[in-house]
C-alpha cells in the first residue's frame, strides 16, 4: 500500500513539473505557447469523446434493460426505491433555498463594491442553473428506468402473466374446454394481447412459437381461472 502511494505521488509530480515546465516555455516562446493550447485543445476534445462513449453506453444500457431483466427474474421489485430518490429532491430543493439565503446575507454583511456583488450574484446563478440541469437530467433517466421496471413487473412475475389470457378468451371454453378449445382461443386473442404479456408467455414457457399451450401454460391458464373463481 505504501509504494502504491509512493508511485502515485511521483506521477503526481512529474505530471505537475511537466505542466508547470510546459506553461513557463509557452510564457517566453511563441512556438511552446502554440503547442499548449493545441495540447489543451486535445485534452478538452478527448474528455468530451470520452463523456460522448460513456453517454452512449449509458443509453444502450437503458434500452436493453427489458431484455436484462427478463433473464433475471429474481430481480426484487424494492430493487430502486423511487419514493426515497423523490424524498432526496425535496431535500436539495430545501438546501438550494437555505444555501442562497445564507449568500445573500453573507453578501449583505460584506464589505465588497456592489458591482463586485452583481458578479458574484450572476455567478451563482449560473452554477445553480447547471446544478439544476444535471440534476434534472439525471431525474429523467430515474423516471425513464422506473418506467422500463414497472412496465416489465408484471410479465416478469410467473404467477401473474397468464391473467391477460384468461380475461380475454371465452369463460366457458376457459371452465371447461379441451386444449385444443383452449389453444384455438388464444389464437384467436393473440393480436389482441399486449406485447409484455405475449414476451412473457413466451420466455416462461406457456405457448411454443406457434402460440400453442405447453403443459406448463395449459396448467397456469387454468390456475389463473381458479385463482380469479376465488376472487
Amino acid at each position: 500500500m505504501k509504494k502504491k502511494r509512493q508511485q502515485r505521488f511521483l506521477v503526481y509530480t512529474v505530471a505537475i513539473l511537466a505542466v508547470a515546465l510546459v506553461t513557463f516555455l509557452a510564457i517566453w516562446q511563441e512556438t511552446w505557447y502554440r503547442l499548449a493550447v493545441l495540447g489543451a485543445l486535445v485534452f478538452v476534445g478527448v474528455i468530451v469523446m470520452l463523456l460522448l462513449v460513456k453517454m452512449r453506453k449509458f443509453d444502450a444500457y437503458i434500452k436493453d434493460a427489458p431484455q436484462r431483466l427478463s433473464v433475471d427474474k429474481t430481480l426484487p421489485a424494492e430493487a430502486i426505491d423511487f419514493e426515497k430518490i423523490e424524498e432526496k429532491e425535496r431535500k436539495l430543493k430545501a438546501l438550494d433555498s437555505e444555501k442562497t439565503q445564507i449568500f445573500e446575507e453573507l453578501l449583505s454583511k460584506t464589505k465588497i463594491e456592489e458591482r463586485e456583488k452583481i458578479r458574484l450574484r450572476e455567478k451563482m446563478v449560473r452554477a445553480d442553473e447547471e446544478t439544476s440541469r444535471i440534476r434534472t437530467e439525471w431525474l429523467k433517466t430515474s423516471e425513464r428506468f422506473s418506467s422500463l421496471v414497472h412496465g416489465t413487473k408484471r410479465w416478469l412475475s410467473r404467477d401473474g402473466v397468464m391473467s391477460e389470457v384468461a380475461s380475454s378468451i371465452d369463460p366457458v371454453v376457459l371452465r371447461e374446454g379441451t386444449i385444443a378449445e383452449l389453444n384455438r382461443e388464444i389464437g384467436r386473442v393473440v393480436p389482441s394481447l399486449s406485447k409484455e404479456t405475449i414476451h412473457g408467455m413466451k420466455s416462461a414457457g406457456y405457448v411454443d412459437e406457434m402460440y400453442q399451450l405447453t403443459r406448463a401454460g395449459y396448467k397456469a391458464l387454468k390456475q389463473d381461472k381458479k385463482s380469479q373463481a376465488h376472487k
